[in-house]
Formats: structure tokens, C-alpha cells, sequence
């Protein structure tokens, strides 16, 4: 699971990034869970990295903003599937944000 939710996207990022600084623009979305929000009991690992990925894509864009770059995370809509059988009421109803304005910026 740190291999698919975390090194993944550290990868990607170290993939992208230096074309965006070559062109000193660029955007990168970065999506994730709404348990990144709070630890989620009977899934630990799975919470703790997605809230890595909420960390690590402010931290980047602290430092790339000023160089043109934005970096964003997302949760998705929905946290759990309909089949897994921990379904906090808390969760519902999640707020969708939305990415017009970063990806108008970059066209």
C-alpha cells in the first residue's frame, strides 16, 4: 500500500516536475481519500497515506508556487465503496472542491 499510495506519487511528481520548471508553469493534482482528514480505525495504513499525500502536495506547493506551479489534493467525493462495512456517518456528506480556476490558469 506505500508503494501504490505514496511512492507513486512521488515518482510522478519527480517525472513532471522539472518540465514544469523549464516552462515555470504548470499544475499538479494530486488525488486522495477523506480519511486523510482524521485517523480512520480498521484503516490505519490506508488514512495515514493519503494524509502523507495531502502533506507532501502543500509542502510542494509552498515552495513551487512562487515558480509558477500549482499543486493541489483532492479528496474524492465518496470515501468508502458500498461494499466495505466501516462507514463513519461522519463522512457524509463530503464537500467536492473543484479545479476551474488552477486548470484555467494553466492553458
Amino acid at each position: 500500500m506505500i508503494n501504490v499510495n505514496i511512492m507513486s506519487v512521488v515518482k510522478m511528481t519527480q517525472l513532471v516536475l522539472p518540465g514544469m520548471l523549464e516552462r515555470s508553469r504548470g499544475i499538479i493534482i494530486n488525488i486522495t481519500s477523506a480519511t486523510a482528514l482524521f485517523p480512520c480505525a480498521l484503516l490505519s495504513l490506508y488514512s495515514a497515506s493519503k494524509a502523507y499525500i495531502d502533506f507532501f502536495s502543500c509542502a510542494l506547493d509552498i515552495e513551487y508556487r512562487s515558480r509558477g506551479i500549482i499543486v493541489q489534493c483532492n479528496p474524492t467525493k465518496r470515501a468508502f465503496s458500498s461494499h466495505h462495512p466501516f462507514r463513519p456517518p461522519s463522512l457524509l456528506p463530503l464537500v467536492t472542491l473543484t479545479c476551474k480556476h488552477p486548470l484555467s490558469f494553466a492553458m
